[in-house]
């Protein structure tokens, strides 16, 4: 049996706790559709950048190819040093561009495998050993 008097005081302490039920079921359902958005996002930029990635490497291989070209119109008397180092510096921008390419790609599947629950542990490093 409950003491009248302190009746008021326990549906008060039950209304408390169903409040901070409902907080916490609101700040769940927040935190799931978060992640959500961010697997979602993480997906999308991912086919992006995987196409941006495919054009890149195409054009390192064309560019590749002028330069190659070049050089060989040159050493043929066909053409000058001047288009040999325009098509080079061409061929190292795609390859650049490519490599900063994958490395978004790496960032983003990161970013995929942290927003789908993942952790980051780093992998312990050997400590390196003298030989006597």
């Amino acid at each position: 049996m409950q003491p009248v008097l302190t009746g008021g005081q326990l549906r008060a302490e039950k209304a408390k706790r169903k409040a901070e039920r409902k907080q916490a079921l609101a700040g769940l359902q927040a935190t799931v559709l978060k992640a959500f958005s961010e697997v979602e996002t993480a997906l999308a930029v991912d086919r992006r950048l995987a196409e941006r990635s495919e054009a890149l490497a195409e054009a390192v291989t064309l560019a590749s190819e002028a330069a190659g070209e070049a050089r060989t119109d040159y050493r043929t008397g066909v053409g000058d040093i001047l288009t040999i180092l325009t098509a080079q510096n061409r061929a190292l921008r795609a390859k650049s561009e490519h490599l900063s390419a994958l490395r978004a790609r790496l960032e983003n599947r990161i970013d995929l495998h942290l927003a789908l629950g993942g952790d980051y542990q780093p992998i312990p490093q050997k400590k390196a050993t003298s030989g006597s």
